[in-house]
């Protein structure tokens, strides 16, 4: 199996709303919790990054629910907070 680096698969890139993101495609971003539970179950991520402070639902419930559902119940989730 081939090793690659984290810095490698974690490089910013800019977007035109100059916010970075990783380089990996494809790529969603979701304005609040609720949001991103539902892109969450309809798109099947490999990883969900995810602040602890979100508006609707935060971090935590949105890991929850992630959790108790079978579609997303494997996905990684790496959460973040101030």
């Amino acid at each position: 199996m081939r090793s690659v680096s984290l810095a490698r698969l974690m490089k910013p890139t800019p977007r035109v709303s100059g916010a970075s993101s990783c380089s990996a495609s494809p790529r969603w971003s979701a304005n609040d919790g609720v949001q991103a539970l539902n892109l969450a179950q309809d798109r099947s991520p490999d990883l969900v990054l995810a602040d602890v402070m979100m508006p609707n639902m935060d971090g935590f419930e949105l890991a929850r629910r992630l959790r108790q559902d079978p579609r997303t119940s494997a996905v990684s989730i790496i959460m973040l907070t101030a």
